[in-house]
Order: C-alpha cells, then structure tokens, then sequence
C-alpha cells in the first residue's frame, strides 16, 4: 500500500467554467516502470541498507520513491518526489527514541504504560498530520506540490476518541454477559449468570460484542478515510470524499460474509483431506494448509478491490472526479503468481512482483475530467515539511494511504 497514494494524489483539476459533465474527458494514468531498472535499485538498496546498519535506509525509500512517482504519468507527464534524505533520516531518528522510550516502559516499568498510553494517544494525530502533511507536500504534478489541510481534532475524533469509544463498547459487551478481565478473556473467566452455562455467557457476550463491532467499524473506517482523502488540495484545488457511510457499511457486510462463507468452505476441505490422508501426517499437515492459505488470498484480493474500489471512486476535485476499476479475478491471478515467483527465486523476485501489481493498481485508475485538461490551476507550496510524523507514523505500522 505505501506507494498507492500516487493514484489518487496526482490529480489535475479542471476549472469548474466551462465544464461538461455531460462530456467529461477520460484520463488514464500510465504506468512505465521496469522490473529489470526496479531490480537494480531494490538490490542496491538493500545491500547498502545492511551494510550501514540502515543509515541508508533514507536514500533507499527517496529512490524508491521517486522512481514510483517518476514513472507515474498522467496526460504525458510524470509525478515528482521531492523529499530530502536526510530530513527522513532525522525524522527516524526520532521515531527510534520514541519507539525506544515505549519499549523499555513496557519491559521495565509496566504502572507508566497508563501515563505513557495517554500520552501517545494525545500526540497520535499530530504524527498522522505531520506524515499526511510531509507525503502530500514532497509530491508534485507540473511543479505544483499537494498539501493536506486536515487538523488534528479531526484526526484525534477519527484516529482516538472514536475507537476509544468502539472498543469501550465492545469491553461493556463482554463484562455484561458476566465474562471478568484478568490479562485475557476465557472460559475461565465466565460465570453463570440468568440460567446461562459459563460456556453460554462466553457465546453471548462474544456475539454481542461482533455486533458491537459491526455496528461501529464501518463508521470509523469511513471517518478515516473522509479527513485522510477529503482534506487534501492540488495547488488551490480541493479534494472532496464523496462516499456516505452506508456505502462502507454495505461493503463491509459483503466482505464480512464472503469471508465467512470462504474460510468455512476452506476448513471443511481441510478435514475433508485430513480424513483422507489420515496415514500421511506429512501428507495431512500440508494438504489442510493449502485451503487456508488460498482463502487467505481471495480474501486478500476481495478485500483490496471493494475497498480501494470503493474509495478511490469516491475522490473527486471540482467536477471532476476518480474510478477505479480493478478486478477481483485479474488480483487474485495477481498475488498467487506473484506469491509462487518470491517463493521459487528466494525473494529476488520481489521487484518484478511489486512493479507487476503497481502497474495494475496505477493502469486501472482513471481522471474523468471536466473541461479542458489545460485547464489546470494551483499555487506552488513548500517542497519541505517535517519528517518526523511520517517515520514515528511508519515505526508503528501506521497506514495513512489507500
């Protein structure tokens, strides 16, 4: 996902006089990347990440990058990235110590997690707006920069107090049906409550607490998305998030019940061949594996095309507006080939697969544009702005693309 955002950030904007939106003029992104250029750079990279400890790991994700964005185009020219090394280097550099300080207050003092989580959640939505800000603001179209307008209450309502409340309900879910807290949820924890067997109370509180979970998640995957897609500006121009809850909710339902329906398919198939190979073990132990792991990747591949679908479509500047348009089949093709080629060549083939799906993503995303598509209008930004939210954001496995 990290370079995904090329697809929905390099967007031109119509001047609203004179659109047609009767007309609109259809704009393919292209993609011109190379897996034998892509390889040279990966393997570089990473020989020279090892060797300096990863110092050099900065440099490695500039190139990176601005190879992505470089041969990303849209209407004959290329995206830019302008991020500075060293800056990244800086900002983990900070994002080490702060990683460093949580670790030994989780190892050594275990009572100052509560000070140290309360203070983590204070400043989680300024790293998430300072990451947002530093990414939009290093990408450029035609020499006009991006810029992300999203505030740190907005962040803090979407990123903190939202899932704070979600995952109170879901706690208050559990401890009404009489299942106690002790480090872990259990069997061992429930008691008999209203006529109900231990085993009982633990399915009832359970249940409740998914349907909490139903209820809720959609709502907050959709506020992320609003202030993360919605707040976004090429040069003057306006981002807007289009997309209403109920079609995160509608979409959320399908994937939760295809989800369902394909693990317990795959596990029926898994005891149907341990009954088979029940004289192999090897046999057994390999064969009930290979179901589970193809759900893994329809599921996977269901996932990656409702979802970006589903929000890449909903992104629209001015009149103009995003589609996507990729294709279950053509992604579940995509990982298993992509999965069977790492494997095969020891990971050597990790830059093919990586161009291979980039060229798909980045090649099944249009611009309909309104109006002419000289039409384009921007004031230029700063090239620069602070590393250190990206990479404390990154540290920490946090995702602020689609």
């Amino acid at each position: 996902m990290e370079n995904m955002e090329l697809s929905t950030e390099g967007v031109p904007t119509a001047i609203e006089a004179g659109a047609d939106a009767s007309n609109p003029k259809i704009m393919a992104f292209e993609f011109h990347g190379n897996a034998r250029e892509y390889f040279r750079i990966w393997i570089v990279n990473l020989a020279l990440s090892i060797f300096t400890l990863g110092i050099y790991s900065a440099w490695a994700k500039v190139r990176t990058q601005r190879y992505f964005h470089g041969n990303t185009r849209l209407d004959g020219s290329s995206f830019q990235y302008l991020a500075n090394p060293v800056a990244i280097l800086k900002g983990r550099v900070i994002a080490v110590a702060v990683f460093l300080v949580y670790w030994v207050c989780m190892n050594f003092y275990p009572p100052a997690m509560l000070v140290v989580g309360v203070l983590m959640g204070v400043a989680f939505p300024w790293v998430l707006v300072r990451a947002l800000d530093f990414r939009a603001r290093n990408t450029a179209y035609r020499n006009i920069t991006f810029h992300y307008d999203g505030t740190y209450w907005q962040l803090m309502r979407a990123y903190v107090v939202f899932p704070f409340v979600m995952f109170s309900m879901m706690t208050a879910a559990l401890y009404l049906n009489g299942l106690g807290f002790s480090g872990n949820f259990s069997a061992a924890n429930a008691v008999e409550s209203g006529g109900m067997t231990n085993q009982e109370a633990m399915a009832k509180g359970i249940l409740l607490t998914f349907a909490v979970a139903a209820l809720l998640f959609p709502y907050f995957f959709y506020l992320q998305n609003r202030y993360v897609l919605g707040e976004r500006r090429f040069g003057k121009s306006r981002f807007r998030f289009d997309a209403r809850p109920k079609a995160f909710y509608s979409t959320l339902f399908i994937l939760a019940l295809l989800t369902a329906v394909i693990f317990g398919v795959a596990i029926a198939l898994a005891g149907l061949l341990t009954l088979g190979f029940k004289d192999f073990p090897v046999v057994v132990s390999f064969a009930t594996l290979v179901p589970l792991y193809l759900g893994y990747i329809v599921i996977g591949a269901l996932y990656k095309v409702f979802v970006r679908n589903l929000v890449v479509n909903a992104v629209e500047i001015g009149l103009s507006h995003m589609a996507s348009s990729l294709r279950v089949g053509a992604v579940i093709r995509l990982y298993m080939t992509n999965i069977v080629a790492i494997v095969l060549s020891l990971g050597l083939l990790i830059p093919w697969a990586k161009i291979r799906m980039q060229r798909y993503q980045i090649e099944n995303t249009k611009l309909k544009l309104m109006g002419s598509n000289e039409a384009f209008r921007g004031l230029k930004g700063k090239k620069t702005a602070a590393a250190a939210g990206e990479e404390v954001a990154g540290i920490f496995d946090v995702d602020v693309s689609i």
